[in-house]
């Protein structure tokens, strides 16, 4: 039990440093103003913009879906089902409001910055309740 233990902790540490890390390059890139959104999706070319959506398009619904399904080793409530799939849809309107952006204009800036700050809060809140809960409900 103690490695499983270990693996999880390990893991969760994996996630808290992919969370940290998106922040910071979605900062250092955006800043958090959907005037810079705009001005950097508008200066790539569509195979620029390919480049950087077809990975995106695969790791974050990837990513989302192995740690929600975390969620299945503790009760859980309809809310919770509810929730997870709020943040997996939020994760995958962020990679594609990247190309609406630069297909409909600078108001899907605004559906970037809305859904990017909701996935990353969305993920915080889950790693932190699935510790928790796994603290509560399997003793290790």
């Amino acid at each position: 039990m103690r490695l499983i233990f270990t693996i999880i902790v390990l893991s969760f540490i994996g996630y808290i440093l992919q969370l940290i890390t998106g922040i910071l390059i979605f900062l250092e890139k955006y800043t958090l103003s959907p005037d810079k959104i705009t001005d950097y999706v508008l200066q790539k070319s569509k195979i620029g913009l390919l480049e950087i959506i077809f990975p995106h398009l695969i790791f974050i619904p990837a990513f989302s879906f192995v740690l929600l399904h975390f969620l299945y080793f503790i009760p859980i409530s309809k809310r919770i089902i509810i929730f997870s799939t709020i943040i997996f849809l939020s994760g995958l309107l962020e990679t594609l409001s990247t190309f609406f952006i630069f297909l409909y204009g600078s108001s899907f800036s605004y559906i970037k910055l809305s859904a990017f700050i909701f996935y990353e809060l969305g993920i915080f809140t889950v790693i932190f309740f699935i510790i928790f809960s796994f603290r509560k409900y399997h003793r290790f």
